[in-house]
Parts: structure tokens; C-alpha cells; sequence
């Protein structure tokens, strides 16, 4: 495989490294230059010195063999006359002879290629003196022998050859000085101008580099901040990775992020729903955007030109123009209204957004078009009129609090109602409009009582500002504020249908009393004429005694149902609490039923598992029995089958009686257990009933703890059912447990006593 050719690496300064090697490179120069004259001068001055050196070598050397010359010159002297002041020049010379080769050895210190000859010179001084003081002492012996002074002789002109031999090296080095002082100098002077030119070369070098990375580039860069702002294609990006090209391609990415932002803007101007226009300084639109022929029904070439006033109605300029002069003096973002004439002549409300620029002189504006708005405000403000009517018109009380039970808000009905003024019931708590209900307490009101109120209908006493007592009915619900959850509590003064109830009541029991008695002695007239104990009648009149009875039972029924559904509502009907197998109910109902039945040709069916213990009054749900099986048998087609069938479900026996008849309309189902409630209105005339027997059965299971219902098919019949707990289930009622019998009067005991369950009244009333 062949190799690719390797890419050179391409070096890349950032503006500081460039700094850096502009600055540094001519330093470097610098000090390499300075080095080489430092060297040079420093070699000259070593030259000098060591001819300076040289000098003081020779002259040492020189007064070195004078000294010994004098030595043995003096020493010869005295050796002939003894004359003193040869002796004195004799031991001055011996003693400076060392001193000075002293002073040579240090001035030839730092010379080792003479540090041989010197060692071999200071050996003859050494040994001269040594020689001249042995003359010395044979002088001062009385021995004046002239062969030391030949052997002195010959030994003084060795060590002076020694010593010129010494002398010459040097004076070599002083000779050859000049030449090396001088080449020294022309390397001095070569240096200068050498480094002088290099040093304007490397200026300019660097001047250039300067310019070309640095200045050039970055005049670049503002030529393209100059073609940015005329709108102009820019000059292509600068190579590199230092900062002047960082610099130039955020530039380039920031122009292009500008001609997108223009792009995205020109679109947002264009596509605006609402009017973007600039205004200047005397009201005359320059620029408008294309909503203009939404809003304003104006092409955009139409309004530019034009002064903005000429659009808005003439009722409105003044406070218009009122609004620009404060937006141009403050110079502030002001919003204001007015109304725009279209072109068409039509009129729509517009929401103006305006900021005027001292450096443009010119206004801009966003114009939105709120007739909307406006009409929806208007409408709100007309059902807030409507809604405060109704309010304030409601004849029950309305009133809203806080959480807490603050009261914050009352209509002109709850004044009347507590006999108080708005005044003095806002900030009242409930606890005081119903003292001595504890779910009214601040405390227990706070901690949330309240919420068993919700979405039922209570009734409290209430309490008027005079201290009157009265019955009040309470709805209550939870909405939510701005401010956080409120209460909603409508208050109903029942005490007028109180007073109503009572009266009725009092007025079915009146009727019901004073009817009952002599109902039943005409019954029992009519039967007794119907079966001829008092004699034979004719066949019509006959006829008319069975009618008479007839009609005469069935006020009956009517008055016996009343009274059961008053005592039931009233909770004083009197219930036997008693543990009761359920096919003793299903028997006793099928026994009674059975004949009624028959003469509809049906079929009774039962259908029971097992046999289950209930808490129940005995006769009273043998009646529920009765009422759902005649019920069932009077509506079903002839020769059908009315099941009735019992499970266990958990804790609670389950009843059904299902029949085949014709059904219960949907809208009817849910009110079938209301009073004088019939399928069809001439139920009552073609099957008979008085439309209370299955809100009679209704209350007797509730008052069991149980529940009761009906689900149908119209035209494909019905299913009743109840449900009941069974004896040990925590919500059967207390075997054995008797409430207090209704006191009557003597004259309706015994007739109470004929009407009880089985006989052949009951059997009547409840089929029909």
C-alpha cells in the first residue's frame, strides 16, 4: 500500500504569541548582540591588561638582575676596601631581591607558560643569595679568596640569561598586542555595523509581519463593517486560528445571523396581524406594514405619505395627539386608544404601542385592532350588570366567605333574611348567623368541617339580628379566585314551608281520620247489601252496590297509603325488629299475591338458593313484597311468568322480582319511586293505584338500612330489586328494637287493627 504524503503542520499564533514574537525576537537580537560586543570588549581589556602585565613583568625582571648585579657589585666593593656604604648597598640589594621576586611571582601568577621559567629563575635567586651571603660571611672571615667571586660571576650570568630568557617571552606577548588589540577593534567595528543592519532588517521584518497579521487584517475587518452597513457581500473569511480571525468569523456568523434576524423580521412585518408602521416627526406615515388592509381596509402605498390623524375620528384627535406629545417628551413606551375609520367608513377600535427615537425622528408604532376586545368587554360588563341583577333579585340568600368562614360578600336577600345590613354582616363569621351548630364553630370551621357541607342541602337554626330563631337550608360550594379558594353558601328561610308541611300534614291526617271511619261502615254496608243479608235486590241495583264498593275500597287504600307514607316521612311508623328467615317473607307474600295473580293468569316463580336471617319488621317487608308482586303481575301480558329470585352479595341479601310486561320509559325510571308517580297518566283509571305503593316501599327498606331500585327496557319489561343486611352484618338494626307506636285516637285503633297486613284490605290496596 502507498503511504500518503504527509500534510506539514502549519504553525498557528494566537495575537498574544504574536506580540510575544514581536517583541521577543528583536530583544533576543539584542541581547545576542550586546553578548558579542560584552565578549569583544571584554577580550580587549584582557589584552591591555596582560600587556599592562608584561610590562610590569619586565620591569620587575629588570630591577630583579639590577638588584643582584648591585648585590655582588657591592659585596666586591667591600670585599676590597671594607668600606661601609658598600656593605649598606650590599644588604639593601639582598633584602629587596626577595621582595621582588615576590611582586614577579604575583605579577606572573596568571601566566602558566612562564610559571616553568619562573620556578627555575626564583631556584637561581635562591641560590645566588645563597652563594653571595656564603661570600659574605668568608669576607667577614679574613678569607678574601677571589675564586667565590668567579663561581658568583658565572652563576650571576646564568640566571641573567634565565632572566632575559624570561624577559623575551613577555616582551613577544607586548609586541604581539597591538596586532591583537587592533583585530580586536575591527571585529568591534565589523560587529556594530553588522548588527546594526541586521537589527533595521529584522525591524522591518517585523514591521511587516506586523502589518500583514496584524494591521492588514484588521483592516479587513473594518471594510467589512462598512460593506455590513451599506448592505453589501462581505470580503472573504481570514485564514488562520488567532483572534482576528476568530474575530472575522463571528463576524461573518453574526452578519449572517443579521440578514436571518432581517429576513425572520421582514416576515414577521409582512405576516403581522397587526399594523407596524413608522410615524415622523409631523404625523406622516414613512413606512407601513401589509396589515394595514386588514385593519385599516388601506393599502400600504395608500397611507405612506399620508398624516396618521386622518384615520382616527374626529373625536378622538385631540386626546390622540395629546398622547403622542407626552410619548415624545418622555420618550417612554405609552399605550393608548382610539377610534380608526376604515376605509369603508367603518369604525374599529385600535390599541396603539408607540416609542419615539430623537435619533431617527420618527415614531414607531404597532397598531392592534381590540374591537373584539372591546365588544367582549362590553358584553362582560353587560352580563356582570345581568349576573348582580339576578344577584341582587335572587329570593334566597347568597353570601361568600373566606376559607376561615369571613363572610365577604352578601346580596340584598340575606339583609333580609337576618334582618341585618350589608354593613354589619361583611366580616361577621358564620358562627354567628347559626349559634350552637358546631360545624359552624371558627375552630372546627378552620379545620375543614365545612367539607361535609359540600354538595348537600342541610338545614341549620339560624339566628335574626333580634335573637329570633328560625329554620334555615344551607347549599355549599367551593370555587376558585384569583385570591385563592372561596365558599359559596345559598341560605333558604324555610320557615314558611315549614309551616306549610305541618298544615298538610295536619290537614292528610285530619282528612285521613274523619274519612276512615265512616268509609269503612260504608263499606261495610255496601258488602253486606252485595251478598244479600239484607235482602234480595235487583240485578241493577246490584250493580251499582258492587261499584259503590268498589269505590269505596279504593278511598280506602288511598287513605291507609297516606297515612303510611306521613308516618314514614315522619319516622314514627312502628317497625318490629326481629330476626326473619326470608322465605317466611317470600310465603306469606306469595300467599297473599297468588289469587290476585291468577286472575291475570301469571305465574309466580321463586327462585332461592338458600335461606338467609335478616333484622327486619316482618309485616313490613312482606308489604314490599306484596307491592312489587301485584305491581308485577297487574303490568305483565297473560300466561307469563313473574321470577323472583334471592342471593347472598357479601353482608347483604339480594331481592329481584323480574316480570315480561311492557316496561318503564327511560325519562320515567328515574322518578318511579317518587309519590303518586305512575308509568302513564291513565295508569291509575285502567289498573287502579293511587301511585304510592313503591314510595311506600321505598321508605320502609331505607328504614332498614337498605337500598331499593328499578332497571328497565321499554316494551321488554322490568326488574325491581332491594337490597337488605343480613343479621350479623354491622348495619342491620337492632333485633327486637321497637319505635314508639303512633298515638291515635280510640275510634282509629280498632280500624288500624282490622287494616293489617294480610287481610283482604291489604291485599287490595297493595295490588293496586
Amino acid at each position: 500500500m502507498s503511504e500518503k504524503p504527509k500534510q506539514k503542520s502549519k504553525i498557528t499564533l494566537t495575537l498574544a504569541q504574536k506580540g510575544l514574537v514581536l517583541v521577543g525576537v528583536p530583544l533576543l537580537f539584542e541581547l545576542i548582540f550586546v553578548g558579542m560586543l560584552a565578549t569583544l570588549l571584554s577580550h580587549s581589556e584582557s589584552e591591555a591588561l596582560r600587556v599592562a602585565q608584561s610590562r610590569a613583568i619586565i620591569t620587575k625582571t629588570n630591577t630583579l638582575t639590577k638588584l643582584i648585579i648591585e648585590a655582588g657589585a657591592a659585596l666586591a666593593g667591600y670585599s676590597a676596601n671594607r668600606a661601609k656604604s658598600y656593605l649598606e648597598h650590599y644588604e639593601a640589594a639582598v633584602e629587596q631581591i626577595p621582595v621582588e621576586m615576590e611582586e614577579l611571582r604575583s605579577l606572573s601568577a596568571d601566566s602558566p607558560e612562564q610559571e616553568e621559567r619562573l620556578e627555575k629563575i626564583e631556584s637561581s635567586v635562591e641560590a645566588d643569595l645563597s652563594m653571595i651571603k656564603n661570600i659574605k660571611r668568608e669576607i667577614d672571615a679574613g678569607r678574601n679568596d677571589q675564586d667565590p667571586f668567579k663561581t658568583l660571576q658565572k652563576f650571576t650570568d646564568s640566571l641573567e640569561q634565565e632572566l632575559d630568557s624570561f624577559v623575551r617571552a613577555e616582551r613577544q606577548i607586548e609586541k604581539s598586542s597591538p596586532q591583537i588589540q587592533q583585530r580586536s577593534k575591527q571585529m568591534l567595528n565589523t560587529l556594530l555595523w553588522s548588527g546594526t543592519a541586521l537589527n533595521v532588517l529584522l525591524s522591518l521584518l517585523m514591521a511587516n509581519l506586523f502589518y500583514t497579521g496584524i494591521t492588514g487584517r484588521l483592516k479587513i475587518l473594518t471594510d467589512n463593517t462598512i460593506r455590513l452597513a451599506r448592505n453589501e457581500s462581505l470580503n472573504p473569511p481570514i485564514a488562520g486560528s488567532d483572534e482576528v480571525a476568530q474575530l472575522d468569523r463571528v463576524f461573518h456568523e453574526m452578519a449572517g445571523a443579521l440578514v436571518e434576524a432581517a429576513r425572520k423580521e421582514h416576515s414577521i412585518i409582512e405576516n403581522a396581524l397587526d399594523v407596524i408602521c413608522s410615524i415622523d416627526e409631523n404625523g406622516k406615515f414613512t413606512a407601513v406594514s401589509p396589515a394595514s388592509v386588514q385593519v385599516f381596509g388601506y393599502q400600504p402605498e395608500e397611507l405612506i405619505g399620508r398624516r396618521f390623524t386622518e384615520l382616527i375620528l374626529a373625536e378622538d384627535i385631540e386626546s390622540t395627539l395629546d398622547c403622542t406629545r407626552r410619548i415624545m417628551l418622555e420618550q417612554a413606551l405609552l399605550p393608548f386608544e382610539n377610534r380608526v375609520v376604515k376605509k369603508d367608513g367603518t369604525l374599529v377600535n385600535v390599541l396603539w404601542s408607540s416609542y419615539w427615537s430623537n435619533q431617527e425622528l420618527c415614531m414607531f408604532c404597532v397598531a392592534h385592532d381590540i374591537s373584539d376586545r372591546k365588544r367582549a368587554e362590553n358584553m362582560l360588563k353587560e352580563s356582570e350588570l345581568r349576573t348582580r341583577s339576578i344577584i341582587e333579585s335572587m329570593p334566597i340568600g347568597l353570601v361568600i366567605t373566606s376559607p376561615i368562614g369571613e363572610i365577604e360578600l352578601v346580596n340584598p336577600q340575606m339583609e333580609k333574611i337576618f334582618d341585618m345590613t350589608k354593613e354589619e354582616l361583611l366580616g361577621q363569621h358564620l358562627s354567628e348567623l347559626f349559634p350552637g351548630n358546631e360545624e359552624f364553630s371558627p375552630e372546627n370551621f378552620k379545620a375543614g368541617a365545612y367539607q361535609r357541607l359540600l354538595a348537600r342541602v342541610r338545614e341549620f337554626k339560624a339566628q335574626r339580628k333580634g335573637g329570633e330563631i328560625f329554620p334555615a337550608e344551607l347549599t355549599v360550594i367551593v370555587f376558585n379566585t384569583s385570591e385563592g379558594s372561596r365558599l359559596l353558601i345559598n341560605i333558604l328561610d324555610v320557615t314558611e314551608r315549614h309551616s306549610m308541611e305541618r298544615l298538610k300534614r295536619e290537614f292528610v291526617s285530619t282528612v285521613s281520620h274523619e274519612l276512615r271511619t265512616p268509609l269503612t261502615a260504608i263499606r261495610g254496608s255496601l258488602t253486606l247489601l252485595s251478598i244479600g243479608a239484607l235482602g234480595e235486590m235487583a240485578e241493577q241495583a246490584m250493580k251499582a252496590v258492587k261499584i259503590a264498593e268498589r269505590n269505596a275500597l279504593r278511598l280506602v287504600n288511598l287513605i291507609n297509603d297516606l297515612l303510611d307514607i306521613e308516618k314514614l316521612e315522619a319516622g314514627k311508623m312502628e317497625m318490629v325488629f326481629e330476626q326473619v328467615q326470608i322465605s317466611t317473607v317470600f310465603e306469606r307474600a306469595f300467599e297473599t299475591v297468588r289469587p290476585y295473580a291468577e286472575q291475570f293468569d301469571i305465574k309466580l316463580e321463586l327462585q332461592m338458593p338458600e335461606d338467609l336471617l335478616l333484622s327486619a319488621d316482618c309485616d313490613r317487608l312482606v308489604q314490599v313484597m306484596i307491592n312489587l308482586l301485584s305491581n308485577a303481575c297487574k303490568y305483565s301480558p297473560k300466561h307469563d311468568t313473574v321470577t323472583v329470585s334471592s342471593s347472598k352479595e357479601e353482608n347483604q341479601l339480594f331481592v329481584s322480582i323480574v316480570d315480561h310486561g311492557r316496561g318503564i320509559p327511560a325519562e320515567t325510571l328515574p322518578k318511579i319511586f317518587e309519590r303518586f308517580q305512575q308509568v302513564e297518566s291513565a295508569d291509575s283509571k285502567r289498573k287502579g293505584g293511587t301511585g304510592l305503593g313503591l314510595a311506600i316501599c321505598k321508605a320502609i327498606i331505607e328504614q332498614h338500612n337498605g337500598s331499593i331500585g328499578a332497571s328497565s327496557e321499554y316494551g321488554k319489561g322490568s326488574k325491581f330489586w332491594f337490597r337488605l343486611p343480613l343479621w350479623n352484618s354491622p348495619e342491620a338494626p337492632e333485633a327486637a328494637e321497637k319505635l314508639a307506636r303512633l298515638e291515635l285516637p280510640p275510634e282509629f285503633r280498632k280500624l288500624q287493627e282490622e287494616i293489617q297486613p294480610g287481610s283482604s284490605i291489604e291485599t287490595a290496596s297493595q295490588s293496586e
